[in-house]
């Protein structure tokens, strides 16, 4: 496996337990099957990877997303499904640089939303941009030091972690660059 000579150590052991966790699970993977569903290995692997969020934005800071297409691709979803499901507010979206961004924090590992994520969505951008809201879940905690996407990825269905996240956190929001974000709501 070729590594970047720039990244961290951290980041390299954990390219390392990945391949370990994927190697560890070969066993009860049925081959001749998946190879039914795709023309090669190549084609197999290209799909597994689809899972992985293929857009960060660092500015403003919101983190690993998935672009409408590889939502779409991994969710095996139309443009217009994925549309539908932002509108009705069953897919959380931002709109950055005219083009819709889907925060990956949302889905669990099966590519649903969770039901904190829902919770919270619910709670707290009524009134709000989407993308104030997209800021707000990568905002460190000052008391706790983590943000709300970390407590929402590491409990991600307890009642508790919304009720940890509301409080008495609310954070002080980041303007993001008037040029590089238009509004999300198109309601």
């Amino acid at each position: 496996m070729d590594v970047d000579p720039h990244e961290s150590e951290a980041l390299v052991e954990a390219r390392h337990a990945l391949v370990a966790a994927i190697a560890a699970r070969l066993p009860g993977v049925d081959f001749e099957r998946a190879l039914d569903t795709f023309p090669d290995v190549e084609a197999f692997a290209a799909r597994m990877l689809e899972v992985l969020p293929d857009v960060c934005i660092d500015d403003p800071p919101i983190g690993a997303c998935y672009s409408g297409p590889a939502l779409g691709r991994w969710k095996q979803l139309t443009r217009q499904a994925i549309d539908q499901q932002r509108r009705a507010g069953t897919l959380f979206g931002v709109m950055v640089d005219r083009r819709w961004l889907y925060p990956s924090v949302q889905f669990d590992a099966n590519g649903r939303q969770t039901r904190a994520f829902a919770e919270l969505v619910a709670q707290e951008t009524p009134g709000r941009e989407p993308l104030e809201f997209a800021v707000w879940l990568e905002t460190a905690n000052p008391s706790t030091g983590t943000t709300p996407a970390r407590t929402l990825r590491e409990q991600p269905d307890t009642r508790t972690a919304t009720e940890r996240l509301l409080d008495g956190f609310v954070p002080t929001i980041i303007q993001p660059p008037a040029a590089a974000v238009t509004s999300g709501t198109d309601k």
